[in-house]
């Protein structure tokens, strides 16, 4: 299922229209985004967590050249399901 699809059965379902409930799934991501990128974590109860998360920088090799050289670190969010859930 796409973001499209998504957006068109939550809107049927709930009644609004399609450009409403877009609307409401790019704030929730916004919102997201915001709260991860500064050390938060979100919790929502019966459906999961997301965390944010760091990788570290690694050692590696170009293979063109034959250097090592290091990665940056990276940030991402991690999302952890709930028990019940699946």
């Amino acid at each position: 299922m796409n973001k499209k699809e998504f957006v068109e059965i939550v809107s049927r379902r709930l009644g609004i229209s399609k450009k409403v409930c877009h609307d409401i799934l790019c704030e929730e991501k916004k919102l997201l985004i915001e709260v991860c990128s500064k050390g938060g974590k979100i919790c929502l109860r019966g459906f999961g967590s997301f965390v944010p998360l760091e990788r570290k920088s690694k050692k590696c090799l170009n293979p063109q050249t034959k250097r090592y050289y290091f990665s940056r670190p990276k940030r991402y969010i991690k999302f952890k399901s709930c028990d019940g859930l699946l």
